[in-house]
């Protein structure tokens, strides 16, 4: 038994209706409601009466668009704890006391647009417990959906604790950088202002790299684009920026690496490079290459700037691209002093296999 209660007369009617639809829900409904064909319910048949049990614990149910339950599984009743009798002719939205991730209107258009909707829900059990569930409803025919609700309140709880030790994390690190500031600033003040102004910055640098790779959603999808904006954004240089590439989902070491080397070219940029005059711009493209695992080439391009030449020792921003930058991508970084302007070049992983092309900005 799929249930604990017959199919309601909607339900025998939806079934007549949906016998050329090869979908689970349909197997699931044609066992309930004896229509199995040649191998019905009532048939002494081990895989019929398997694939019943099976789908039985599934936790679905079936509503109109308005929300009235016309059908109720047994795994649905396991996971909310509400029986067949307790949850159909109830609005579901109501009986759950759901909470949407946007307002329902905007839901329930894309579900008669698109057939189908995905999405995290919030639900409250009989006992009242909260149950997270990644939801996916079906529109069928013109006013009955299948609503299909896995429960994920585990995974939830395991993303929460993880956001609150990212952000112990992060608390750590930076009070631990205020205390090697604060040494810098007694042991150096008075020998090398501008020498310790450098190296506040760079610790800046570092505890904003840090924050960028702890900050949620940035762990799991560390976009290429998102994180040279937040560097350009964070030193006021956007609108001297370019730049041309495909979505890439960076690795999270690899956008702790970026993240510190685009600083320091954005800084070097302002002090000596293409940025120090009015006309200057900075373009940053990339490209996939390679097969699995994918990489990334990028290329920054200062254009308008100062003629440059190769400087006749090392600073410490081309040390750190060159060492530990190119330590953390797994590939030498090419810097060229052009007279046109500084180019470099670098390869790095990607996470997985990029998304669709994005339009320069």
């Amino acid at each position: 038994m799929l249930g604990s209660r017959r199919p309601t007369a909607s339900m025998s009617a939806w079934c007549d209706s949906h016998t050329t639809e090869p979908t689970w829900e349909f197997a699931a409904l044609n066992c309930r409601c004896g229509r199995g064909g040649p191998s019905a319910l009532g048939e002494d048949n081990a895989v019929e009466r398997t694939l019943a049990d099976y789908l039985s614990h599934a936790p679905v149910f079936v509503r109109k668009f308005d929300g009235i339950i016309l059908y109720w599984t047994t795994g649905a009743e396991e996971v909310y704890g509400f029986t067949a009798e307790e949850a159909i002719g109830h609005v579901s939205h109501q009986l759950l006391q759901t909470v949407f991730p946007e307002d329902i209107s905007v839901i329930e258009s894309r579900l008669h647009a698109d057939k189908q909707w995905r999405g995290r829900l919030r639900h409250t059990a009989r006992d009242g417990r909260m149950i997270w569930t990644e939801s996916l409803w079906r529109l069928r025919n013109v006013d009955l959906v299948v609503e299909q609700n896995t429960d994920i309140t585990d995974r939830v709880e395991l993303e929460r604790q993880h956001e609150v030790a990212a952000l112990e994390l992060t608390h750590r690190v930076n009070n631990m950088l205020t205390v090697v500031q604060a040494i810098a600033r007694t042991c150096f003040a008075s020998t090398s202002p501008e020498g310790l102004r450098d190296f506040d910055r760079r610790l800046r640098a570092l505890a904003e790299a840090n924050r960028v790779l702890t900050t949620k959603g940035h762990w799991d999808r560390p976009l290429l684009r998102k994180i040279i904006l937040e560097v350009v954004q964070a030193m006021q240089m956007e609108d001297r920026i370019l730049l041309n590439g495909p979505d890439a989902e960076l690795r999270p070491s690899a956008a702790f690496a970026y993240t510190l080397a685009f600083h320091e070219l954005c800084t070097n940029a302002l002090k000596h490079g293409a940025l120090q005059g009015p006309l200057g711009h900075i373009e940053i493209e990339w490209s996939i290459f390679g097969d699995a695992p994918e990489r990334i080439h990028v290329i920054w391009r200062e254009v308008g700037g100062p003629s440059v030449t190769a400087p006749t020792r090392q600073g410490f921003g081309s040390r750190l691209i060159s060492t530990l930058v190119s330590a953390e991508l797994g590939t030498p970084v090419d810097m060229r002093f052009e007279p046109t302007g500084l180019v470099c070049e670098f390869d790095g992983p990607l996470q997985k296999k990029p998304g669709v092309t994005a339009a320069p900005i």
